[in-house]
């Protein structure tokens, strides 16, 4: 098989303000043998979002931000030639302080087909809530347990996890 991914992200920030997104581009070919029913596949996702950090404005808390913007991506699949373009809308909330926080998700718009993305974004509403605590700290070391909270048009999924994250560069 040939497949590959690409990925790109990038943020631009001025005073409280900033504009990022990212980008993923997908590409599964079907093996050298031709097995009947596998098909090329090529996927393009962009999530381009503005928003506001507060963080620095307000001292009793670590982070401080709201963030608003467009899901879209594009699903190609080859033999038959089919092609969808759906597009949603995003908007994302965090705060945090002293290790402990919340981050909000929502998505309402079209479902995507992200492999290796997020299965939750199928959905035409989805909204997520991560509950966190990070109890290691120390120099670039960071461990945090997380609880989340998936709501997925009439329904709720759970799931938890630990995050284990050493940074390169303090700066």
């Amino acid at each position: 098989r040939e497949t590959f991914m690409y990925g790109l992200s990038g943020r631009l920030k001025k005073n409280i303000f900033f504009f990022d997104h990212y980008s993923v581009i997908y590409h599964r070919a079907g093996p050298m043998i031709r097995i009947p029913g596998d098909r090329i596949n090529d996927y393009y996702s962009l999530y381009s979002r503005l928003g506001v950090d507060l963080s620095h404005q307000i001292n009793f808390l670590d982070s401080l931000s709201f963030s608003a913007g467009l899901l879209t991506s594009i699903e190609i699949i080859r033999d038959p030639f089919i092609t969808t373009k759906p597009k949603g809308f995003m908007a994302e909330a965090c705060i945090e302080h002293k290790g402990i926080g919340v981050k909000e998700v929502f998505y309402k718009g079209e479902g995507h087909h992200l492999d290796y993305g997020d299965a939750f974004y199928k959905a035409k509403t989805y909204n997520r809530t991560d509950m966190y605590f990070t109890p290691l700290h120390i120099k670039n070391i960071k461990g945090r347990f997380i609880y989340s909270l998936h709501y997925i048009e009439n329904h709720i999924e759970h799931q938890q996890a630990f995050q284990l994250t050493y940074s390169f560069n303090k700066k």
